[in-house]
């Protein structure tokens, strides 16, 4: 029981219950999908290269399923996937800065840069989705009114500054 394939049919499951079952699941999926990167494009006779399998569709893919799940972990929010642009603009960030080009251990390095990632991003969208909330109760809350001003002049006139 320690490699079984990922049932996608679970996925809801897996992302949004809190139970053991669905913590394996998770892993499973994680761990599924990094040996699949590499398998994948090496079945395919490919020389695989750092950016080839990082900037993968099914890299992105994995990159918005993490984000979803940690969103969920942190503040109980189910979110969309992120638009693939937004995160291509992070990702070649992330891989001009921090990518090493080891021509081995392809699996590690993509998830050390995946890891990168979710540092850079997961705290923008927490922020995003908090002020959001925040704001949405803000306005549908019954807003208190204002006390009428209060006189503080003894006098039943105000003064005159035309002298």
């Amino acid at each position: 029981m320690s490699n079984i394939t990922f049932n996608y049919q679970e996925m809801p499951c897996a992302y949004f219950a809190d139970n053991d079952n669905a913590n394996f699941l998770r892993n499973q999926l994680l761990k599924n999908t990094y040996n699949m990167l590499s398998e994948d494009y090496h079945n395919k006779g490919n020389k695989v290269t750092l950016e080839i399998v990082f900037f993968s569709d099914e890299n992105i893919d994995l990159i918005n399923k993490k984000i979803i799940l940690n969103v969920y972990k942190l503040i109980k929010v189910k979110i969309r996937y992120q638009t693939k642009e937004s995160l291509l603009i992070l990702m070649r960030y992330i891989f001009i800065e921090y990518a090493r080009h080891l021509p081995n251990n392809i699996p590690e390095q993509i998830q050390h840069l995946n890891s990168l990632v979710l540092k850079e991003i997961l705290p923008n969208i927490i922020t995003s989705i908090t002020q959001k909330l925040g704001y949405l109760n803000l306005i549908h809350k019954r807003q208190e009114l204002l006390d009428l001003p209060i006189s503080t002049s003894h006098k039943k006139t105000l003064e005159s500054y035309l002298k």
